[in-house]
């Protein structure tokens, strides 16, 4: 599973789950480690040899670096004779990023036949770094320079 979310925004994790025992009940599922708004989940019966994609939606906060974060889904059940078991999956969930550039202009005042300099900001106010970033200024008609 690789699952990802951009700080600031919400995002869905999918979680397959294999009952590779026998029949489970009261199967009471829990989330932790992320921000889960449903992180729980409840099952009277689950066959043995039966699957479920438990899809859970979650926030990650604006300020939360790009990376990897441990996360965890804790199952709690018992047998058809009452006997009690507990099982622990570990997974991580990948906060990505996008650099969102913006280009900004001083604007002085131009006069025919004298130079002048414009000075351009190129700023990355993403939440990822910008590789390889090439800007081109193109010369409206009766422009010259460099």
């Amino acid at each position: 599973m690789r699952d990802s979310v951009e700080p600031g925004k919400r995002g869905k994790i999918v979680i397959g789950v294999v009952n590779i025992g026998g029949d489970a009940e009261n199967v009471r599922i829990k989330l932790k480690g992320v921000l889960a708004k449903d992180s729980e989940r409840f099952y009277k019966f689950w066959r043995g040899g039966e699957s479920k994609d438990l899809t859970f939606s979650i926030f990650i906060s604006r300020g939360v670096e790009v990376g990897e974060f441990g996360a965890n889904l804790y199952i709690n059940c018992t047998d058809p004779y009452g006997n009690p078991y507990f099982y622990s999956l570990s997974f991580s969930v990948f906060v990505v990023g996008t650099p969102k550039l913006v280009i900004s202009f001083d604007t002085p005042k131009i006069y025919p036949d004298t130079n002048f300099t414009l000075h351009m900001i190129v700023e990355n106010v993403g939440v990822d770094g910008a590789k390889d970033v090439v800007v081109r200024l193109k010369l409206p008609k009766g422009f010259s320079g460099d």
